[in-house]
């Protein structure tokens, strides 16, 4: 009994499956049977000029594709009638003549058809692509069909619609903006369709990046948006996306180059004729720059009797040498000078081959240039001293004879600076040891000789 009950539960099973395969076996032999469009690209023609295609080659608007469809069989011995085959968009109908196949794989007749990539075919959009289908029918009658076997061919070539919308750097960027990726990203790449808006994405980089030479910063690049055909485009801003093309931002940056700055030296209470420093350099903020090292702290200069002292380059009222850096303004460096008069004194000797008169006065008379005039007396072989005479400056002495006419002007000695002049010299006095002795030769020994007498005159007075 439980064998019966399996038997006849199972039975319909196996009987069932038994005829479905049987009738898919019966389908797939049928469709063997029938014949089949095949389609090829034999020609591809892009601007006028063709093209070497290939099954990874983009088409684009505009191509021109030429097809070949050949209807072929898959089986012999069968009879077909009635083939027509029909391309319903370009208008073309042709009928094939009746006939029995007599080999596997026999072409039965071959169209080629030429077509163009157009936009306008709006309705042939699919998702991602544009489809440009060659619509070509045939119908057919053969001894395993019951009827008019209508088919559509299977014969398309589809084109992309959506374009790669991509962010790229300008040229001539520093390698740390190209290359830091972490620092400096660039918006994601986006596949959009065409005709489609674009809307630019946000840059989340760092929007500024400093040049350094050495330890200066030289300058500053700024980003300030992206450009697409010579056009600037902001964040959110929107952009159509052409047919058959990409869109590629470009991100601009502008180039600003850090503020340079000088060195300038100046004088404080110098002296007539020293030199100022010249600095030509142009320095940028935490450069460095030397301080001129010819005029240093301590530094003394004697100019026309005075002492000058340098005091040392100062900067914003401190004493500064060596090496400095530069801050954000321009440097003036104040060279800082103190002047003191110098004085000193003029010994002046009489001196004779033999011992002078000590009785005897001999007038001296120093002067200079600029009015300044004295006279001393000198006795015998005495000598006098003249305080207050200014360092460096150029003096004539002279003996006045008339005062000394027992005596006879004889030359001068000085280890001064001297030139000779009428009666006397013009020295140079220095610090010290400045000394001058006049030389005298007694040339009349008696007060009165025999050409001097006295006359008297009497006269008589009523």
């Amino acid at each position: 009994m439980f064998l019966t009950l399996i038997v006849n539960i199972l039975l319909p099973l196996f009987a069932g499956a038994f005829y479905y395969r049987k009738y898919l076996s019966i389908s797939s032999f049928v469709a063997e049977k029938l014949p089949t469009l095949e389609k090829t690209i034999v020609k591809v023609v892009r601007d006028g000029v063709e093209i070497e295609f290939s099954e990874n080659t983009r088409l684009r608007f505009g191509d021109i594709i030429t097809y070949q469809f050949a209807i072929t069989t898959y089986s012999t011995n069968v009879d077909y009638t009635g083939i027509a085959l029909k391309d319903t968009r370009i208008g073309y109908t042709k009928t094939l003549a009746d006939g029995l196949l007599d080999a596997a794989g026999q072409i039965l007749d071959t169209y080629t058809a030429e077509y163009t990539i157009k936009t306008q075919d709006v309705d042939w959009y699919s998702t991602g692509s544009f489809i440009n289908h060659a619509e070509l029918e045939f119908t057919y009658k053969s001894t395993y069909s019951s009827g008019t076997k209508d088919a559509t061919a299977d014969a398309s070539v589809s084109c992309r619609i959506s374009g790669i919308v991509y962010y790229t750097w300008m040229e001539g960027l520093p390698e740390g903006i190209t290359v830091d990726r972490e620092n400096y990203p660039l918006p994601t790449y986006q596949i959009v369709q065409y005709g489609s808006d674009v809307s630019v994405k946000d840059y989340e980089g760092l929007t500024s990046y400093t040049v350094y030479d050495a330890e200066a910063a030289v300058g500053v690049w700024q980003f300030v948006g992206w450009e697409y055909n010579s056009e600037s485009y902001s964040v959110g801003d929107t952009v159509q996306m052409p047919m058959n093309d990409n869109v590629k931002f470009t991100g601009i940056w502008v180039y600003t180059e850090s503020p340079r700055y000088t060195v300038v030296y100046k004088w404080s209470n110098a002296p007539a004729g020293v030199v100022l420093p010249v600095n030509e350099g142009e320095y940028y903020e935490n450069q460095k720059y030397t301080v001129d090292p010819s005029y240093y702290e301590g530094m003394t200069i004697e100019i026309d009797s005075v002492k000058y002292t340098f005091s040392g380059w100062k900067l914003d009222g401190t004493v500064v040498t060596g090496q400095q850096v530069m801050a954000q303004s321009n440097v003036v460096l104040v060279g800082v000078w103190s002047g003191e008069t110098m004085y000193t004194s003029l010994t002046i000797s009489g001196s004779g081959a033999n011992a002078l008169d000590k009785n005897q006065s001999f007038v001296y008379v120093i002067s200079n240039d600029v009015g300044f005039e004295l006279r001393v007396t000198v006795k015998g072989n005495g000598s006098t001293v003249i305080d207050g005479l200014l360092i460096g400056q150029n003096y004539t002495v002279t003996q006045e004879s008339e005062w000394s006419w027992r005596y006879s002007y004889d030359g001068y000695t000085t280890d001064l600076l001297n030139e000779s002049v009428d009666g006397g010299a013009k020295i140079t006095l220095g610090e010290s040891n400045n000394e001058i002795t006049f030389n005298n030769e007694r040339t009349t020994k008696k007060w009165l000789d025999g050409d001097s007498w006295l006359d008297n005159i009497f006269s008589l007075f009523n």
